[in-house]
């Protein structure tokens, strides 16, 4: 695994040609996905205070969701974004990231300027218990915050705060500290730690609250600050900067050789990984040892196939200490940093491809001498229908911005192995811009699948004309699946799966910036191949085998004999045959300008006498499963 701070503003090369291109994100699907039905800030509501919290109060935000953890905070929406993938070198794994969308993951406000700046994202306390506690009891509030990371650095005008109130302020809140924006160096991956005294006697009351917000650009996921480490507790003080901890940092690493995911009937012993390089620090400022690090495998029903204990060694020298992460970096004692795996784990080999499994992985670090230190995450080894180098997370968008521009990935198969390529399933970015609607001509693309010419791609063994990217609203980044007309694609060895863009505008794929597969990435702008710049992966991916029961994917048909029309070319009535199904009908001109908006349509016959002669795309989308067949209607009178 490899973490990377790439340019994510427009980064031009190639002076006057076309370019290949990173973009922030516009939108959050996982925020999307899990928005309350109420979309009310209620940030203005007076607290009735029942019920209150007591010392200490601490979140690490250590915990497998998206949103925050309800028992420690009070907002009825998830402003911030829980995650493992924004920081860089984070203190353990999981970070409150303040940025400029909205509760349900869309911009607060589409319009705003690039250079503008904003009230955002909230995150604020329940309330808490400092009633019978004085200034003498030395209460204070500590938090860690880290600019940009992965994502986007905030800018001069922009700025992260830290509010207190008391009931009896009401809806007023008293600003006690706040960071304006600035853009980190290349090489600066540090959390920065405040320390925040409570040096007034009007907070030792029942009902204390404080939260954190930020100001930033309202028109995209940028700006971004990640907070860390929140506690709250007394008889403290500004040297109580010691945080006695040795945590995992980034989400385990795949037990497979290449890929976060594979096909099940594929996977042969050779492909399970020697070893699992972890990350794990040292938060301390003196040196710690591990007790035991440990890692169990079960299946999908439960049964442990693997379970694995590694505990310190100490006749292997003092060089095996954990030295404190300031001073050294990650830990680097094999045995635990990068366990061995082939050697101890051995998954079944299958040969139907109908099957498909998942294994659970815990990994367990028990620290020696250290209170409440033992650290704990799960992992998921996934062996469905396709091939995967991305994590299923984008951080960033990757596009080619020139019309008929090529775009191609590379995947090996297994020695031995021949299938049937059934399908690509590609992750696009929901954006602002509505892509199908892009002069002078539809924004389309072609599927494309070459075969290999010397590890670069050659010949064109497939390709598949008119397929317009869908942009899923919902979802945790939910792939959409293009799939390929039955058995006319066989693959072994390497091949490579990819896209021509009928158009110049960037198409906005997922990329995953926490996975290096950038030697993977191939693009085209004319004559020759080139690699990508870009570190990270796409979110595209080969499927084999079946493409039904896929969790998470929208499908997109390549039937084109499912629906039938005629007479082509027509002058004033078409004829359907849908086979009695219903679609969603909208036409496009080959402006690309839509003059037929969502019309339900099954079999029978559509009126075009209010449409000129020319020519056009009929778009169907399927009522029943969200399909997606394109038809070109010539109209000629």
């Amino acid at each position: 695994m490899k973490h990377i701070k790439p340019a994510l503003l427009a980064c031009l090369f190639f002076a006057g040609f076309a370019q290949e291109q990173l973009s922030e994100l516009t939108f959050n699907p996982h925020l999307a996905e899990l928005a309350a039905q109420s979309r009310a800030r209620n940030q203005q509501t007076v607290p009735v205070v029942l019920d209150t919290l007591a010392l200490p109060f601490h979140d690490d935000f250590n915990y497998g969701q998206y949103t925050p953890d309800t028992s420690r905070w009070a907002d009825q929406q998830a402003w911030v974004y829980i995650n493992q993938t924004y920081p860089r070198a984070p203190k353990n794994i999981g970070v409150a990231t303040f940025e400029g969308l909205n509760a349900v993951g869309y911009p607060y406000n589409f319009g705003a300027g690039a250079t503008s700046s904003g009230a955002a994202d909230y995150l604020t306390s329940k309330p808490i218990d400092l009633g019978t506690l004085s200034v003498a009891d030395s209460v204070y509030l500590s938090f860690y915050y880290q600019p940009e990371g992965l994502g986007n650095a905030p800018e001069a005008l922009d700025s992260f705060l830290l509010e207190f109130n008391i009931p009896a302020w009401g809806a007023t809140w008293k600003r006690v500290w706040y960071m304006e924006g600035y853009n980190p160096s290349s090489n600066d991956s540090s959390f920065h730690r405040v320390m925040v005294l409570l040096d007034s006697a009007s907070y030792m009351v029942k009902g204390f609250r404080f939260r954190f917000r930020n100001y930033a650009t309202l028109s995209g996921n940028v700006d971004h600050w990640h907070l860390d480490e929140v506690e709250l507790d007394k008889n403290r003080n500004m040297n109580d900067t010691l945080l006695p901890e040795i945590r995992f940092t980034y989400e385990m690493p795949s037990f497979l050789t290449e890929w976060r995911a594979m096909p099940f009937w594929h996977y042969k012993p050779p492909h399970m990984a020697a070893t699992a390089p972890l990350f794990i620090r040292n938060n301390d400022t003196t040196q710690h040892q591990v007790a035991s690090y440990s890692y169990t495998v079960r299946d999908r029903l439960g049964n442990i196939i693997a379970a694995v204990n590694n505990p310190y060694n100490a006749a292997s020298g003092p060089g095996n200490e954990i030295q404190p992460f300031d001073a050294t970096g990650y830990y680097t004692y094999a045995p635990i940093a990068n366990p061995p795996v082939s050697v101890n784990v051995s998954f079944p080999v299958m040969t139907q491809p109908t099957d498909s499994t998942f294994f659970t992985i815990d990994h367990v670090l028990v620290p020696s001498g250290l209170t409440n230190s033992r650290d704990s995450v799960r992992a998921i080894q996934r062996f469905y229908n396709y091939y995967a180098y991305d994590d299923g997370t984008a951080e960033a968008g990757y596009g080619l911005n020139q019309q008929y521009a090529r775009l191609a990935y590379r995947f090996t198969l297994p020695a031995g192995v021949t299938d049937t390529l059934k399908a690509v399933q590609m992750y696009f970015n929901p954006i602002i811009t509505n892509l199908e609607t892009c002069a002078p001509q539809p924004c389309t693309f072609r599927l494309m699948i070459w075969a290999n010419n010397g590890n670069v791609p050659g010949s064109v063994m497939y390709q598949q004309m008119t397929q317009f990217p869908e942009y899923v609203q919902e979802g945790n980044n939910s792939f959409t699946t293009y799939t390929i007309d039955s058995g006319t694609v066989v693959v072994s060895g390497t091949f490579y799966i990819g896209m021509m863009q009928d158009v110049a505008p960037q198409y906005n794929i997922g990329f995953d910036l926490n996975t290096d597969k950038a030697n993977q990435i191939f693009y085209n702008l004319g004559s020759s191949w080139y690699n990508s710049i870009y570190p990270g992966a796409l979110m595209m991916r080969p499927l084999f085998g079946f493409t039904d029961d896929v969790s998470g994917v929208n499908m997109v048909s390549a039937d084109e004999n499912s629906i039938s029309i005629y007479p082509n070319p027509v002058q004033d009535v078409l004829q359907i045959n849908t086979g009695g199904r219903l679609f969603t009908l909208s036409g496009y001109d080959i402006s690309g300008r839509l003059v037929m908006q969502d019309r339900s349509v099954s079999t029978g016959n559509v009126d075009l006498t209010a449409l000129q002669n020319g020519v056009y795309l009929f778009r169907f989308v399927s009522q029943e499963n969200g399909a997606v067949i394109t038809k070109r209607v010539v109209i000629a009178r």
